[in-house]
C-alpha cells in the first residue's frame, strides 16, 4: 500500500508539471526520487523540456525586443526624412509610407494604394501629358525596374499649388536574390524648377539686352569707321606732299591717333560680333608657318625700336598646311605678341609653335608667347581675360589699350575649340598659351623637319658688325653666302674644310660659324665636335649648312653641338634669321624666296634673284662662277662612275647638286640627287642613265646661264 501511494504521488507530480507547462509556467520542475525507475526518467525528460521552453521564450522575447527597437529606429528615421519613402510587396500591397509623402504630395497615408497605379493628377513635367496605367513609380519598382531622376508634375488640388516631384526607384530582394517588392524615394523639386524657370527668363532677357547692345555697337562702329578711313587716307596723302617739318609732325600725330582710334573701333566691332553670336570662322587651307610668321613679322619694327629680340620657333611636328581661319589665327597671335612687346622694356619675346592631341585625339595647334616683361600678379590671371579689364588700373594710362584684346582673343580661341591661359609672376615676365583645333588635309605633307627656328626683327645687338667664319668648299656657295653677309656689313673669313675651320676658331675670334656638313679632310660634324671639345668659356654659335633635309640629319647636327640648321640652297632671309636666332643680331628679314619654277625653264630666275637679295650683278657673278666650275664637277661624276666607285660617285654628285640647287634647276638637281643616293650594285647599274639625264639638264642650264652672264 505504501509503495502504491508513493507511485501515485509521483505520477500526480508529473501530471501537475505537465499542467504547469501547458499553463505557461516554464519554471516548474519535478524533484527526482531515489528509485531511479521509469517515472524518474520521465520526470527528468519533462524537466529538460521545461528548461528548453524557458530558454526559447527568453530568446523570442529578446528578438522581439530587438525587432521593436529596430522598428522604432526605422520609424524615427523615416519620420525625420525630408524625402518621401514608399515601399510595397510583390503582391502590390503598399507596406511603408513615411509622413514626408503627405507633406510633399498631399496623399492620405492611411489610403496610399494609389501609388501602385497612376493618379489622375499625375503628369509628365510638361503638366499636360498623362502617364500610362503601369507608369506609377512604385508599380515600376515592384515590377523590377530601377530608375533615377524621374520627374513628374502633380496638378493643383484644393489647398495646394501644382507640385514637381523627382522619383528614384529600385526593386527589393531577399538574401536569395528573389524579388519581394520595391521602393521609391520622392523629392519635392518645385522650388528648384521655379528657380530654373526664373534663370531661363533672366538669361533670355540678358541675351536680348546683349544682342541689342551689340547691334548698337556694331552699327556705331561701322558709322565711325567710314569717316575714320577718310581721315587716315587723306592724312597719308597729305604726308606725301611738300609740307613743312612742323606740319609733318602734326600730321604724324593725327595719323597715329587715327590709327589707334581705328584699332579701338575694330576691337569693339569684333567684341560686339562675338557677344551677339555672329562671329563665324572661315576655315580654309593655311600655310601655318607663313601665317604665324607673317603675324609675328608685323611687330618686328616695333620690337626693334624697343631693342627687343623677337623670335618665332616651330617644332618639327608642325605640318606645312592646316585647315583653319587664317585671319582669326593671325589676329590672336598679333594680339598676344603685341601685348608682349608693349609690356616688355628689355629682353626678348619668343613665339613657340607646336602640335598637341586634343581630348578626342584630334590635332590641336599649340602656341606659346613668352616675354621678359612686367609680369602679371597671380590674382589677375583670370581677370585679364574679362572685357575692359587690365591687370592694373594704371596700365591703360601707361601703355594704352582698351582691355578688350585678351577678351576677344580668348573668345576666338574658344570658337576654335581651344583655350587661352597665362603663366606669370609679377616682375618676372609672362607666358601666354593657347590651343586651337585645326584640320589636316589628307594630302597635306609634314613640315620639313630641317627648317630652322625662324627669327624676326632685331635683337639688342641689331646693326652690330659680326665676324663670321664660313666653312664651305663649294665656290658658288662661298660666293653667295659671302656676298649676302657682306651686304649686311659683316666681315667674312672663308675656309674650305673642317681642319681649317678648327684652326681658324683656335687662332681668332668669331661671332658665329657657318659650317658646311660635307667637306674634305674633316667634315663639319667632326669639326664642330672638336671646336666644342676645345671650348673653355663662352659657347661659339655654329650653324649647319647642308643639302640634306631629313629629320635625322638635323638631329645629327644638333647632337654634334651645332646651334642652328639651314638647308641649301641658302636663302638670304633664312640665313639672317638663323644668325639672329643664334646671336641676337640681324637686320630685318628680306623678301621670301620664290619657289615655283616654270615647267619649261632651265632654272628659276625669280628664286635666284631673291636668293641674291635682288642684286642682278651678284646673280651674274654667281652664274659666271658656276659656268667655270661645272665642267670639272661633271667630269668628277663621270670619272667616278667609270671606275665604279660608289663613294666617289656620291661625293661628286653631292658637290654638283650643291651648286645646282641655287639656280632652282629642279630637273638637274633631281638627277644629281639620284646619283648621290647610290648605295648598291643595282644603283650602280642604273647610274649611267642618271648621268646621261644629268648631263643633258646641266648643258641646258649652262646655255641659259651663259646668256644671263653675257
Amino acid at each position: 500500500m505504501g509503495t502504491t501511494a508513493t507511485v501515485s504521488h509521483r505520477l500526480a507530480a508529473l501530471q501537475q508539471l505537465v499542467l504547469d507547462l501547458a499553463a505557461g509556467n516554464l519554471g516548474a520542475r519535478v524533484e527526482p526520487s531515489e528509485a531511479g525507475d521509469e517515472i524518474d526518467a520521465i520526470a527528468a525528460g519533462l524537466n529538460m523540456l521545461a528548461a528548453g521552453l524557458a530558454a526559447s521564450r527568453a530568446e523570442v522575447a529578446a528578438r522581439q525586443a530587438e525587432h521593436e527597437h529596430s522598428t522604432a529606429v526605422l520609424r524615427a528615421i523615416l519620420g525625420r526624412m525630408n524625402e518621401g519613402v514608399v515601399a510595397g510587396d510583390a503582391a502590390k500591397n503598399v507596406l511603408v509610407v513615411n509622413p514626408a509623402v503627405r507633406r510633399i504630395i498631399g496623399v492620405d497615408t492611411s489610403e496610399p494604394d494609389w501609388l501602385m497605379g497612376v493618379r489622375e493628377t499625375m503628369r509628365l513635367p510638361d503638366g499636360v501629358t498623362a502617364l500610362g496605367p503601369d507608369d506609377g513609380p512604385l508599380r515600376r519598382a515592384v515590377m523590377g525596374e530601377t530608375f533615377d531622376g524621374l520627374e513628374l508634375f502633380l496638378l493643383p488640388v484644393p489647398g495646394r499649388d501644382g507640385t514637381f516631384i523627382d522619383c528614384s526607384g529600385a526593386p527589393l530582394t531577399n538574401d536569395r536574390g528573389e524579388s519581394i517588392g520595391g521602393m521609391v524615394v520622392i523629392r519635392d523639386i518645385t522650388e528648384r524648377k521655379r528657380a530654373e524657370a526664373s534663370l531661363r527668363q533672366a538669361k533670355d532677357e540678358a541675351e536680348a539686352a546683349t544682342a541689342a547692345k551689340s547691334e548698337f555697337l556694331a552699327n556705331m562702329s561701322h558709322e565711325i569707321r567710314t569717316p575714320m578711313n577718310g581721315i587716315i587716307g587723306m592724312t597719308e596723302l597729305l604726308l606725301e606732299t611738300d609740307i613743312t617739318r612742323h606740319q609733318r609732325e602734326y600730321l604724324d600725330l593725327v595719323k597715329t591717333s587715327a590709327d589707334s582710334l581705328l584699332d579701338v573701333i575694330n576691337s569693339i566691332l569684333d567684341f560686339s560680333k562675338i557677344e551677339a553670336g555672329r562671329m563665324e570662322l572661315d576655315p580654309h587651307p593655311v600655310a601655318l608657318r607663313d601665317c604665324v610668321g607673317d603675324a609675328v613679322r608685323t611687330l618686328a619694327v616695333r620690337a626693334h625700336q624697343k631693342g627687343l629680340a623677337l623670335a618665332c620657333r616651330f617644332e618639327e611636328a608642325v605640318p606645312e598646311e592646316v585647315l583653319a581661319d587664317a585671319g582669326r589665327l593671325r589676329q590672336i597671335v598679333i594680339n598676344l605678341v603685341g601685348n608682349a612687346v608693349k609690356f616688355t622694356a628689355r629682353g626678348e619675346v619668343v613665339v613657340e609653335v607646336g602640335m598637341t592631341p586634343g581630348d578626342d585625339g584630334g590635332p590641336m595647334l599649340r602656341v606659346a608667347v613668352s616675354d621678359t616683361g612686367v609680369g602679371i600678379p597671380e590674382s589677375k590671371h583670370v581677370a585679364i581675360f574679362e572685357s575692359f579689364t587690365q591687370a592694373d588700373g594704371s596700365t591703360t594710362r601707361q601703355f594704352g589699350g582698351t582691355g578688350l584684346g585678351l577678351a576677344i582673343a580668348a573668345r576666338l580661341v574658344a570658337l576654335m575649340g581651344g583655350r587661352l591661359w597665362v603663366e606669370s609672376e609679377e616682375g618676372r615676365g609672362s607666358r601666354f598659351h593657347f590651343t586651337a583645333r585645326v584640320g589636316l588635309r589628307a594630302e597635306g605633307r609634314s613640315a620639313q623637319a630641317a627648317e630652322p627656328p625662324a627669327a624676326v626683327g632685331a635683337g639688342p645687338a641689331a646693326g652690330r658688325r659680326l665676324r663670321v667664319l664660313l666653312a664651305e668648299d663649294n665656290p658658288v656657295n662661298q660666293l653667295l653666302a659671302t656676298r649676302i653677309l657682306e651686304r649686311r656689313g659683316h666681315a667674312v673669313v672663308l675656309v674650305e674644310n673642317g681642319e681649317d675651320a678648327v684652326a681658324a676658331v683656335a687662332a681668332g675670334r668669331f661671332d658665329v660659324v657657318l659650317m658646311d656638313v660635307q667637306m674634305p679632310r674633316m667634315n663639319g660634324l667632326d669639326a664642330t665636335r672638336e671646336i666644342r671639345r676645345r671650348e673653355d668659356g663662352a659657347r661659339l654659335p655654329i650653324i649647319a649648312l647642308t643639302a640634306h633635309a631629313m629629320p635625322r640629319d638635323r638631329e645629327e647636327c644638333l647632337a654634334a653641338g651645332m646651334d642652328g640648321y639651314l638647308t641649301k640652297p641658302i636663302r638670304a632671309v633664312e640665313l639672317h634669321a638663323a644668325i639672329a636666332a643664334a646671336t641676337g643680331s640681324a637686320g630685318a628679314p628680306g623678301p621670301a624666296a620664290a619657289e615655283d619654277e616654270p615647267a619649261d625653264a632651265a632654272y628659276d630666275h625669280d628664286a635666284l634673284l631673291s636668293r641674291c637679295e635682288g642684286d642682278l650683278e651678284l646673280v651674274r657673278e654667281v652664274a659666271t662662277i658656276f659656268l667655270e666650275e661645272v665642267p670639272s664637277l661633271l667630269a668628277a661624276v663621270t670619272t667616278a662612275l667609270h671606275e665604279g666607285d660608289l663613294r666617289r660617285i656620291r661625293a661628286a654628285a653631292h658637290a654638283l647638286r650643291g651648286s645646282l640647287t641655287y639656280f632652282g634647276a629642279r630637273a638637274a638637281t633631281n638627277a644629281a640627287e639620284r646619283l648621290e643616293r647610290a648605295e648598291t650594285a643595282d644603283d650602280l647599274a642604273a647610274a649611267p642613265e642618271h648621268l646621261r639625264a644629268l648631263t643633258a639638264h646641266v648643258q641646258r642650264l649652262r646655255a641659259a646661264l651663259a646668256a644671263l652672264a653675257g
